[in-house]
């Protein structure tokens, strides 16, 4: 199918210019859907600001990286989706987050034409926000690569997280259920991938705690490096964590399953989307229990064997395309104007 679109333009950063899901998101979206339009415009918040009323009679989406600066804008928003790939208010608790809501939130988001959910787990709880009868498109993201994909060995647990260090993320509260655990350097060994820009201060307070020798023995923190390279570690890893309370999609967990990795996941968001339990790996509601089970494969090494072929097997989403994600994008975007 090609099909020309028409006075689009994307309000984002440039997807390059740092890492992240969002950012992740947004490059390949953009890629895919300027292989039917070449002349989709992509511009950042400073240059929406600037634009005249009668420009902004074109469809936007823009993203909700922008959204505490958007609380400052006057303009008119009837046209304009916010693609959604984060609300603060799922980072409160359950309790707490229709309060947060209606303090920090409500008032912007019902400024907006529609919404392009970036999983349907965010779908879901738009709608259970009462955003019902406004526009919605839900598309979640393909994998952007075709994965290197080899037979797992299993003499140690080699295991990998790959995310920013964010509060949001556990990665506390992991680190900690792991260190008085009783595993050891002989049976287990954890890269954590990600960046330390987004919450400064929680990510000096994971460093400090990664100074523990225990910790020291079992963990190597690298840093922040380019997706590209983030590849080789995949490859080589036999076990996916995700220690994250709440994500809203989680592009890494999605690779993990492209390398038919298993997982052990905090039951957050859309962890669920990606594990189906003894398949290809587990939900846990407390971190405790994620490093109780994590002990136990490193101990009953027959119980790590059966779930390394069982998700060896598992083939969810492997079919899944960029270019489904666009075709998804025309036929929705269609079925609402």
């Amino acid at each position: 199918m090609k099909e020309k679109f028409r006075n689009i333009v994307f309000v984002c950063p440039d997807p390059k210019s740092f890492i992240s899901g969002g950012n992740i998101y947004n490059l390949h979206f953009l890629e895919a859907l300027r292989k039917y339009d070449p002349a989709i415009q992509q511009i950042d918040f400073e240059t929406f600001q600037l634009l005249k009323e009668a420009d902004k009679r074109d469809l936007y989406f823009l993203d909700t990286i922008y959204f505490d600066a958007l609380k400052k804008y006057k303009g008119d928003l009837s046209l304009t989706y916010m693609i959604v790939h984060h609300l603060d208010s799922l980072d409160q608790l359950e309790e707490d987050r229709l309060a947060y809501f209606k303090k920090e939130e409500e008032d912007l988001l019902d400024r907006f034409g529609g919404f392009l959910s970036t999983s349907y787990f965010t779908q879901s709880y738009l709608f259970s926000l009462g955003y019902v009868d406004v526009k919605h498109l839900a598309l979640p993201p393909a994998i952007s690569f075709k994965p290197k994909r080899r037979k797992k060995s299993i003499d140690k647990i080699n295991a990998l997280m790959v995310n920013n260090l964010m509060q949001r993320k556990g990665i506390i509260e992991f680190l900690t259920a792991l260190k008085e655990s009783k595993i050891t350097k002989d049976q287990f060994e954890l890269t954590i991938i990600g960046g330390e820009t987004l919450e400064p201060e929680y990510a000096q307070a994971c460093k400090v705690l990664l100074r523990d020798r225990k910790l020291q023995e079992l963990v190597n923190y690298i840093g922040p490096l380019p997706h590209a390279k983030v590849k080789r570690y995949f490859e080589d890893s036999n076990l996916y964590i995700s220690s994250a309370f709440m994500e809203t999609f989680g592009i890494a967990m999605q690779e993990a399953v492209a390398y038919r990795i298993p997982m052990l996941a905090f039951d957050g968001g859309s962890a669920d989307y990606h594990i189906e339990e003894f398949e290809n790996g587990f939900l846990f509601d407390t971190h405790k229990e994620l490093v109780a089970t994590l002990e136990e494969l490193c101990f009953q090494t027959d119980e790590f064997k059966s779930l390394v072929d069982a998700a060896w097997k598992f083939r969810k989403f492997e079919t899944y395309t960029w270019d489904q994600v666009i075709g998804n994008f025309v036929k929705q975007l269609a079925e609402i104007s």
